[in-house]
């Protein structure tokens, strides 16, 4: 249905003439050749830090966990914790390898989270049944405890690490980044 009132201009349907931050440069790279001092300058100051995502992925991420840690600085828990104590009340038993695959850590940092939390109680660990070489991890009452008292104040982080964005823009931003993490949308 036709409108008289125009559409006002929205920023994400702005092109972005280099979304990934680096500059179209020709080189003699190709060739083994040096680049010269002037292809050096001229791709240095095309390049902006800023449009890189994976550079900016990494700042918002580290921004998120400094929200995180500085609201919940009264508890023993960091943001992976807590994605390991909420993955294991929902897979009681799992192994630590599928501990692993559920939160997207690396077997020897999981390994290292889940030893830290036996030691701190939040996690215990015994031998899993049907295969003696892997273990199988349940939550603890101590580590329930602690979700008790996280999981309601983690709404307001989480909130507000995405509050910064305008409200219609707040649901694409989750579904682009679940399609960057490479989880099913």
């Amino acid at each position: 249905m036709p409108t008289d009132t125009p559409r006002q201009a929205d920023p994400l349907d702005s092109p972005d003439p280099q979304p990934t931050g680096h500059p179209d440069v020709e080189s003699d790279a190709a060739t083994g050749d040096e680049p010269t001092d002037a292809e050096r300058d001229t791709l240095i100051a095309a390049f902006e830090l800023t449009d890189v995502a994976s550079h900016l992925l990494r700042r918002a991420h580290f921004r998120a966990e400094a929200m995180f840690m500085e609201h919940f600085q009264d508890e023993d828990i960091t943001p992976r914790q807590k994605a390991l104590l909420i993955t294991v009340c929902k897979h009681p038993g799992a192994t630590q390898n599928q501990l692993g695959d559920y939160i997207a850590l690396d077997r020897n940092s999981l390994a290292d989270m889940v030893n830290r939390m036996v030691r701190k109680g939040y996690l215990k660990r015994m031998r899993a049944a049907g295969d003696g070489r892997a273990y199988a991890v349940h939550i603890t009452d101590s580590g329930f405890a602690l979700l008790q008292r996280v999981l309601p104040r983690d709404k307001q982080v989480e909130d507000a690490i995405i509050g910064v964005l305008p409200a219609e823009y707040r649901a694409l931003f989750m579904k682009c980044l679940k399609i960057v993490a490479g989880v099913q949308v």
